[in-house]
Order: structure tokens, then sequence, then C-alpha cells
């Protein structure tokens, strides 16, 4: 499974519920958030996306997702939606 988690509340709510072997995609601005949990102890593979998007427009959602879907080979995408 693949998540996509844009802002620091949806990290909050996410972080607490994602299983091993997770994908998460971060934007870049929570590199060095403190809600961040362990997630090489709980065996997540994090990358960081390459731009920051915007979570509350539209467009911003979908060009997170297209960029995602190019670069993962998990069909089973969960985009943070606030």
């Amino acid at each position: 499974m693949v998540v996509i988690i844009l802002t620091e509340q949806g990290l909050a709510e996410m972080a607490g519920n994602l299983t091993e072997g997770t994908h998460v995609w971060l934007n870049p601005a929570l590199a060095d958030s403190k809600m961040q949990p362990d997630w090489q102890a709980r065996g997540l593979t994090v990358k960081l996306l390459p731009v920051q998007f915007d979570a509350h427009k539209d467009k911003s959602l979908i060009d997170a997702l297209d960029y995602v879907e190019k670069h993962s080979d998990d069909a089973d995408i969960l985009i943070e939606c606030p």
C-alpha cells in the first residue's frame, strides 16, 4: 500500500495506523516533523515528494497522485484529503 500525506494534521491522524510494508510519501515540509513515528522500526518506507503540494486544492491533489503513480509499482494508493 502507498499513502500520500500532505499536512501535519494528516500525519498526526495517519501515523498510528500505518502498517508494516507501507510506502509513505510526504510533502517536503513534513520531513522534520516531530509527529513522524519511528518509520524504520515499524517497517515503513518513506519518500519525499519533489515539491510542496497544497492539500486544499483539487488540482494539487491530482498532481501529487499522478507523481506517486508514476514512481510507484503499487496500484493501491491512499491520499490524504482534508
